[in-house]
């Protein structure tokens, strides 16, 4: 047996050394695919889109026509609808569909531009897409002249050619606004809300990993965007802003209305009906989802008649039908001003929130139409009674709900924000500052 033991040992050696050539041989086909994709596609792709953003040039409109996406988010849909209803021709481009959305909320998807094989009918799966990339951009550089994106955009992301495609816009003299809507500009490091940022990365815990990403985005973005929208509290990793607003979008007040029939009588007492406090924790600890439970749960200790509905997972159409029942809005508990508040107070729902940190809400209460928002602000301390009150005082719940019924037609209607953005489309389009383009929201007061 000793005497087979070098025989083994060079074997085994053997073997090791075959398979380490075979792994080096692998890796250097991969870097050659690689080398070739880049060198072939994207440098051919390169060509193409400078000579078609110059080619643009030559039918240019005169007037601006705005492309949104390709992030598919509902908001993009209502502000482009907004634009077209003041007379701008304005369509979306997104990459794909959420569940909670419907295919026709966007104008087209990344899905219409990828190549199949002729007479086959068949797709080329994600060589398909990445072509896919380059031909809707092409497509989109002689439609449109005005790109509104997100920071985890634009319409190259997923290309080797993502961080060039300001060189292709400014080919095709297009113009290139950016706003932050969450996950795009996220900052862990950089956040100054304590609680904020850990029930922000209790549940999505990869913005920490992606933080050099993340920071490479904005910093492109800031460098060559000719607008960039303050949207807070998503802009405090930004190192550049030209205007300062929050939740820069609008929603449809015609879907989005109060039930004829609904009325607050419920106060808390059996004698009445029970008060329905609605809730839809898609993201449980940011949104403070177990403050809501407890606090609803201790309620009903003291003998209040209250339920908490809770919706996760369901589309926007069945959140708009059961809010539309509910009493109370409970939206958030950490932070708060995004899509659930509009939609809850467009439906004259009073509405539960947190707005008190005085670095993203008091420049804003200082500078902008939200000194105006009548949200209940809350923390987890104060949750408890704020709903308290709430529960006991039905007028008190009908008064607050239509102080933001009248607030979201005011500066979150489909004209609100359409004034809005023509306003930052003017700035853009004319290389020029507005410099009351902070105080856009005045046209839309009240007397």
């Amino acid at each position: 047996m000793a005497g087979r033991q070098p025989g083994l040992r060079a074997g085994a050696e053997g073997w090791v050394a075959r398979l380490s050539v075979s792994r080096v041989r692998r890796r250097l086909s991969h870097t050659m695919q690689r080398l070739l994709q880049v060198v072939l596609l994207d440098g051919f792709a390169a060509v193409l889109l400078c000579l078609s953003a110059l080619w643009s040039r030559r039918a240019q409109a005169r007037t601006p026509q705005v492309i949104w996406g390709p992030t598919p988010l509902k908001p993009i849909a209502w502000n482009s609808r907004a634009l077209r209803q003041a007379g701008i021709a304005s369509w979306t481009s997104v990459d794909t569909l959420y569940p909670i959305n419907r295919v026709e909320d966007f104008d087209e998807y990344l899905d219409n531009f990828v190549p199949s094989v002729p007479f086959l009918g068949m797709t080329l799966g994600r060589a398909g897409r990445y072509i896919g990339r380059y031909v809707r951009f092409h497509s989109l550089l002689h439609r449109c002249n005005v790109f509104i994106t997100c920071f985890d955009g634009g319409f190259l992301r997923s290309t080797n050619l993502r961080f060039l495609e300001h060189v292709f816009l400014r080919l095709g003299k297009k113009k290139l606004i950016v706003w932050p809507y969450g996950a795009d500009s996220y900052v862990p490091s950089r956040m100054r809300d304590a609680p904020y940022r850990d029930g922000l990365l209790a549940d999505y815990p990869q913005l920490a990993q992606i933080e050099r990403h993340t920071l490479r985005q904005l910093r492109y973005f800031s460098k060559h965007a000719d607008f960039i929208v303050g949207n807070v509290p998503h802009d405090e990793a930004l190192a550049r802003k030209d205007v300062l607003t929050i939740a820069c979008y609008c929603l449809d007040t015609g879907e989005w209305s109060p039930a004829s029939d609904f009325r607050h009588s419920g106060d808390g007492t059996r004698a009445k009906p029970s008060v329905r406090i609605f809730h839809c924790p898609n993201h449980r600890n940011v949104k403070g989802t177990a403050y809501f439970v407890a606090a609803s749960e201790a309620l009903r200790r003291e003998g209040f008649n209250v339920e908490l509905d809770s919706a996760e997972q369901v589309s926007n159409d069945e959140i708009r039908v059961r809010m539309q029942t509910a009493d109370i809005v409970a939206a958030q508990c950490l932070y708060g001003y995004a899509s659930t508040e509009l939609e809850a107070m467009s439906l004259a729902k009073p509405v539960l929130s947190n707005l008190e940190n005085p670095y993203y809400y008091d420049r804003l209460r200082q500078q902008s139409f939200f000194r105006f928002c009548p949200v209940v602000s809350v923390t987890p301390e104060t949750l408890q009674m704020a709903l308290r009150q709430l529960v006991l005082d039905p007028s008190l719940r009908a008064q607050l709900g239509a102080q933001g019924r009248q607030y979201v037609e005011q500066f979150h209607s489909l004209p609100a924000q359409a004034k809005f953005w023509q306003d930052v489309i003017t700035c853009a389009w004319d290389n020029t500052a507005v410099t009351d383009i902070q105080y856009w929201w005045k046209a839309s007061l009240r007397p």
